[in-house]
């Protein structure tokens, strides 16, 4: 099994929206995290939460905060 641990700074804070057949919520925000070369540049994903974990991003998560995605 593969596993990624990535400290990040939050570009835009989490939107909330729903899956159409159970509407389980879905927390969706942009991360950049730091090059591994000097000269490269910062690294941008999305990172997504479900369910509970959704509701918890969009509730404390804002932009330009620190956090370790796992």
């Amino acid at each position: 099994m593969n596993q990624c641990v990535l400290e990040v700074v939050v570009r835009q804070a989490p939107t909330i929206r729903y899956t159409q057949d159970n509407k389980t919520p879905i927390a969706e925000m942009e991360v950049e995290f730091e090059a591994l070369r000097a000269d490269d540049p910062k690294g941008v994903i999305k990172a997504i939460g479900w369910g509970n974990l959704a509701q918890d991003l969009q509730n404390t998560v804002q932009a330009s905060q620190r956090l370790v995605l796992e």
